[in-house]
């Protein structure tokens, strides 16, 4: 059990299983009651222990004084950034919501772990500068949940912070301005897209059929069926979204199977909801006499 949950961190998907046995030989579970501080906010003497921690049960709350920053639930991990770039401070205070169960590393268990396997810091330094415009991505669009089509669908609203990470993980960030397509009715499919900022429209055969806002999957469609449905065109200044390649994609499905469910059921919400909105249009233009 401790096993697959190591397995589900986002940035050890693939780390061979004998990595991950004498890692977990060398941990500690560790309980945490209710509002207890497993990791306090400040300076870390030389002479202090540091250790990284992957949550099994519960969840546990990433706090600047009063500020929410996150919360994290199983599979999630923290900590990692203190022992490689951080030594000598913690920058906020990580508590238990409820009770809770994490595994703990120590800092040379950190150490051991990255010489063996060094692309895992460059995986940990990916996902630390990307994941916290993915997760204001993912707040922006549970926000919109509820609402009509397209900005109450997104893939990313009902994501953990691990699957959030996944993502991170195997994306890029891209900038486009006012006036670019990102993507055009008919190309090659290249991949699939996260908008974090800015305002798209999606059109079809030169018909705007529908917006595209902040925390919204869009490029999907194609990636099931093999051609590109719709242009997206940016109608703000900018837009930056975060591009998940083909190959990458194949890779996000493996690490979070989850995600596999949510495209399809958002690619399959917005292709309907793509076609109610052209059916409307068609009736909006329909001259009076014309029959139904």
């Amino acid at each position: 059990m401790l096993l697959r949950t190591l397995r589900r961190v986002a940035y050890l998907y693939d780390v061979p299983p004998d990595t991950l046995e004498e890692l977990l030989r060398g941990g500690d579970v560790c309980e945490y009651a209710r509002d207890e501080i497993v990791i306090p906010q400040g300076p870390v003497g030389h002479d202090q222990p540091l250790y990284f921690y992957v949550v099994t049960d519960g969840a546990v709350a990433v706090r600047d004084g009063r500020r929410l920053m996150t919360t994290l639930r199983k599979t999630d991990s923290f900590g990692e950034w203190g022992i490689s770039h951080q030594r000598g401070l913690r920058v906020a205070d990580v508590v238990a919501v409820r009770d809770s169960q994490c595994l703990r590393f120590s800092e040379v268990q950190y150490w051991w772990l990255v010489q063996r396997h060094p692309i895992i810091q460059e995986r940990i330094g990916k996902i630390r500068s990307f994941l916290p415009r993915v997760e204001l991505a993912r707040a922006q669009a549970q926000r919109k949940l509820g609402g009509d089509f397209p900005t109450g669908l997104s893939v990313i609203a009902t994501m953990t912070t691990t699957q959030l990470a996944a993502v991170a993980l195997f994306g890029e960030v891209r900038t486009f301005r006012r006036g670019q397509r990102i993507i055009l009715e008919g190309d090659e499919v290249d991949g699939l897209y996260i908008l974090l900022s800015g305002h798209l429209t999606a059109s079809v055969r030169g018909v705007v059929v529908g917006d595209l806002s902040e925390g919204e999957i869009f490029g999907e469609i194609g990636l099931l069926e093999g051609k590109r449905s719709a242009t997206v065109t940016v109608v703000s200044f900018d837009a930056d979204v975060l591009f998940v390649s083909r190959v990458s994609f194949e890779h996000l499905l493996e690490a979070v199977p989850a995600f596999s469910w949510g495209i399809r059921e958002t690619a399959t919400a917005r292709r309907d909801a793509s076609g109610g909105a052209r059916r409307t249009r068609r009736e909006a233009t329909r001259h009076p006499s014309q029959p139904e």
